[in-house]
């Protein structure tokens, strides 16, 4: 099996990711927005230069552009590499393969404001902290919480294929 391998595109935006990051960071539990800019004609030109990506407005499935699929790529990557239970560590991976907290996302739609010479995504992120999920978890009605001792004893048995042993 070929090694994991990210996308080169959500590369480019370690950097602002990790302080984008850094400061919801610092608030737990409420919003950090920050303003997503389209491509400009040299990151384009660089894109298709190094990257063989020629068209950074293209739409994937979910209907979100390359551009902005490659962002959030990022910053869900920086998450959960160096986001520890209190505070992002870049530079200091995670020995745990999971996110030590939750990370909430929002895509609030395309802003403009003075000063800009194009209009920008307006894009959302929160901390949740674990005893805020903890916390959220227990005001849940119990008919709507998922028990695991059920999930085991209503799993149906093996099915009839050699493969499935």
């Amino acid at each position: 099996m070929p090694p994991y391998r990210r996308d080169p595109l959500s590369e480019w935006f370690d950097g602002v990711a990790a302080d984008w990051l850094e400061r919801a960071y610092r608030h737990p539990n409420t919003w950090a927005v920050t303003y997503l800019a389209p491509p400009s004609r040299t990151r384009r030109a660089q894109a298709a230069a190094e990257l063989g990506e020629y068209d950074l407005d293209a739409r994937d499935r979910y209907g979100e552009r390359r551009w902005t699929r490659a962002y959030k790529r990022s910053v869900y990557w920086n998450h959960k590499t160096y986001g520890y239970a209190a505070e992002l560590r870049p530079g200091d991976r995670r020995a745990d393969d999971g996110a030590a907290t939750g990370l909430r996302w929002k895509t609030r739609g395309l802003i403009m404001k003075s000063g800009w010479p194009a209009r920008r995504l307006e894009l959302a992120i929160m901390i949740v902290s674990s005893d805020a999920a903890m916390s959220a978890a227990a005001r849940r009605p119990a008919s709507k919480r998922w028990d695991l001792n059920e999930a085991y004893r209503s799993k149906p048995g093996a099915p009839d294929r050699p493969w499935d042993g």
